[in-house]
């Protein structure tokens, strides 16, 4: 229709009036092209897709050995995005331990063999997102035990349980006692085992070897709460 009105204008029109019809007729046209194609605003990204991703992409770690792993979100267009937060928890904290604040990033440590599962949920502008990823612990003939808290009775020994095999002859566990002066201090031991004490030490790592299966159970001496236990296969 604008079209036509043009040549109209043109065919009828000299001078000035024919300038003026030009213009009106070129505006009657762009108004006619905005009415018939409108700009359609971008969809608004939001939380689509959380995912748990471990090194490796593994779902296998022995016990007394670190599980790294990232929480990846990401929008309807797979572009990550900002969350408010993520909860992360396991399903059976027998079997590990996520060391959430550790300087090294988030990992998962084995304790005793068998499953558990790593759950994540995020949330973003009140959508909440979850995923969850099935991790096998498997024995091993080490294992590590870390001092975590801090502040009057707050310390605690992670994992509280921790259980080694003897493939080589003997097991081996190691304290991490990154932070405060702690002991460890033996309440029992299986009948031949010989496992001797940690003096209070501070900032130190400590390694003891098990040749006798049982159970040893031990606490710390300046932090009541702070008792473990271990089982040798």
């Amino acid at each position: 229709m604008a079209t036509s009105f043009l040549l109209k204008c043109v065919r009828t029109c000299s001078g000035g009036g024919l300038r003026a019809a030009i213009a009106l007729s070129v505006g009657v046209w762009l108004l006619g092209c905005s009415d018939a194609n409108p700009v359609t605003p971008a969809p608004t990204p939001v939380l689509s897709t959380v995912t748990i991703e471990t090194v490796g992409r593994s779902s296998n770690v022995a016990v007394g050995q670190p599980l790294f792993f990232t929480i990846l979100t990401s929008d309807q267009f797979g572009r990550p995005v900002v969350v408010d937060f993520v909860d992360k928890q396991l399903s059976d904290t027998t079997h590990g331990v996520i060391l959430v604040d550790s300087e090294f990033g988030d990992y998962l440590l084995g304790a005793v063999p068998g499953n558990t599962v790593l759950s994540a949920t995020a949330s973003a502008a009140g959508i909440r997102r979850s995923a969850t990823k099935s991790i096998t612990i498997f024995p091993s003939d080490s294992g590590v035990i870390e001092a975590v808290g801090g502040g009057g009775n707050n310390w605690h020994y992670a994992p509280g349980t921790v259980a080694v095999s003897r493939s080589a002859g003997d097991a081996t566990i190691t304290w991490n006692l990154f932070f405060g002066s702690h002991t460890v201090h033996w309440d029992s031991q299986p009948a031949g085992g010989t496992v001797a004490d940690i003096d209070s030490v501070t900032a130190a790592i400590v390694t003891r070897y098990f040749t006798v299966a049982g159970t040893y159970e031990y606490h710390c001496l300046i932090h009541s709460d702070m008792i473990g236990t271990i089982v040798v296969e």
